[in-house]
């Protein structure tokens, strides 16, 4: 599991700084693609064997890889259960959302960064095929209802927190399992209820969970959740 160390200076991936905490690594990485360079955060629990699941964490407008990881608490989680996290940087703090309803919308940007993420992390890493995952926050969870549509043999479940589908969402049968939160006070929640079922109907597994008295934030308490949701669906 050191391949991405030894390797660095060969690699589209150039290594910008890293970290150690007691119980896992942190690797700032930025990514060569065709259209210009983006960084990543790449969270490497320490003393890892064999194949580990890998998840990829997509933040919200305005934020970070860095104050995703500081809201979510997710580090901690990839350490205790001992998965790879990579949280991406969108440009501009924003994603580029694929669209049933216009498929020119936003082009390919972020699905194509999605596949070199994919690709590298699959070079230097061990990852185990049946269990890569795919997260996001608020918009990086509408982000997420589009990769699902368009990376569906790649994906085994996804994670959308306080994020609705784009407008035109083709809810197809058969879709990645995918795990809808909100708070209750969030001005999203009854959108994404809405989206679990129509999820559901369209025979894709699918769960609403509705966290009392929170508003557009993470919730910390359903971290636990996630990962038993996640790990529980091979692909």
């Amino acid at each position: 599991m050191t391949k991405l160390y030894s390797n660095l200076l060969y690699l589209l991936v150039v290594l910008t700084g890293c970290w150690n905490q007691s119980d896992y690594k942190v690797i700032c990485a930025k990514f060569e693609d065709m259209d210009e360079p983006f960084n990543c955060r790449i969270v490497v629990p320490n003393d890892l064997s064999g194949k580990v699941p890998l998840v990829i964490a997509y933040h919200g407008v305005g934020d970070t890889p860095e104050s995703m990881a500081n809201y979510s608490k997710l580090d901690q989680l990839a350490a205790k259960h001992r998965f790879l996290l990579v949280y991406p940087d969108a440009k501009g703090r924003l994603w580029r959302v694929p669209r049933s309803d216009d498929p020119g919308h936003g082009e390919s940007r972020d699905l194509d960064r999605f596949d070199l993420i994919l690709r590298e992390i699959e070079s230097h890493y061990a990852i185990d095929p049946k269990q890569i995952y795919v997260v996001g926050m608020s918009q990086g969870a509408t982000f997420v209802h589009g990769l699902i549509r368009n990376r569906p043999n790649l994906v085994a479940a996804v994670v959308a927190h306080s994020g609705t589908p784009s407008k035109g969402t083709d809810f197809s049968k058969g879709m990645t399992p995918i795990l809808l939160i909100a708070g209750q006070n969030d001005l999203v929640h009854d959108a994404m209820e809405a989206a679990a079922q129509e999820y559901h109907d369209a025979d894709t597994a699918s769960e609403f969970v509705s966290v009392p008295g929170l508003g557009h934030e993470w919730s910390i308490d359903h971290n636990e959740a996630i990962w038993t949701f996640l790990s529980g669906i091979r692909r």
